[in-house]
């Protein structure tokens, strides 16, 4: 720019672009300034690597290794599947311990026993991302796809450690001193952790699906249709669930309690999500759906 606010300034424009073919054939004809070793700068791109590889012996390998399917180098591509397998085996291998590990555990333990699961799945994602996007530098195509897979992966680990982190955080509050008994009941928290956990974990995925294109609006209407339909085929179920809710929020009886329900009574020995155990006073063990029992005195 020669004049202006910006004079001396190296701007680029629409006109400046449409120009190019002109610049090109000016400066076509004019003698090398500095000589180059690279003759296709195509094919170093292709090449390069971050200074995390430049041991590999890129050059040495088989020229077979050097072909481009969908313009990444063959052995890229190689390099990448057996990052991706490893790290699957090694998430294999981690879950079938924690697997073991979690049979015997129970409430906190248990449940932050399982959080690993889907921590070690984005570190090994954010991982192997991190080696295909600025080590192996992969063109497109190959590299949006990885890099789509990569955000699929940890939207799917976020959900999968929000929704183990709902039961945790039930166990903590349950096990933990610093909340008293009186101010909730156990099982009303083990009654909302799967209900809470499904809710975030939907969020995540509805969130990660917006965040890689997919049209989050449409699926969350499918869900709620879903929903709906759902609870119209299940609302006896949906009843006595609340029905839980209620008991375990008022406690109008709890364990141990003799209690009287419609034209019969007995002894509460289990109260359920959906119904209660009741010893009746002929010794028969009788199971009461919550909806009864919410009437009871």
């Amino acid at each position: 720019v020669e004049s202006g606010p910006r004079s001396g300034d190296y701007l680029f424009s629409a006109e400046t672009v449409a120009r190019l073919p002109e610049f090109r054939a000016m400066v076509e004809g004019d003698p090398v300034l500095h000589s180059t070793e690279q003759t296709n700068w195509t094919l170093a791109q292709q090449q390069y690597v971050g200074p995390l590889l430049h041991w590999m012996p890129v050059q040495s390998l088989p020229g077979w290794m050097h072909a481009t399917p969908l313009g990444a180098p063959l052995w890229k591509v190689m390099f990448l599947l057996g990052c991706m397998f490893l790290a699957g085996w090694l998430f294999l291998l981690w879950n079938r311990w924690l697997m073991r590990a979690s049979v015997d555990s129970t409430g906190m333990r248990k449940y932050a026993l399982r959080l690993t699961g889907p921590i070690l799945l984005a570190v090994l994602t954010a991982i192997i991302h991190f080696i295909a996007s600025l080590q192996l530098v992969l063109p497109s195509p190959i590299g949006d796809w990885e890099t789509t897979l990569a955000m699929i992966l940890l939207y799917l680990s976020a959900a999968w450690a929000a929704w183990i982190s709902c039961w945790l955080l039930a166990e903590v509050m349950i096990a933990s001193p610093i909340f008293p008994d009186d101010l909730y009941d156990a099982n009303l928290l083990r009654l909302l952790a799967p209900v809470s956990s499904l809710v975030a974990a939907t969020v995540m995925i509805i969130y990660g699906a917006n965040d890689i294109g997919v049209p989050a609006v449409g699926l969350l209407a499918g869900v709620s249709v879903g929903g709906i339909a759902l609870a119209l085929a299940a609302q006896s179920t949906v009843e006595n669930l609340f029905g839980g809710v209620s008991i375990f929020a008022d406690r109008p009886f709890r364990v141990g309690d003799f209690i009287r329900y419609g034209h019969d009574s007995g002894t509460v020995e289990t109260i359920g999500p959906r119904s209660s155990r009741i010893r009746g006073l002929d010794g028969t063990l009788t199971a009461t759906a919550h909806s009864r029992c919410c009437n009871c005195l």
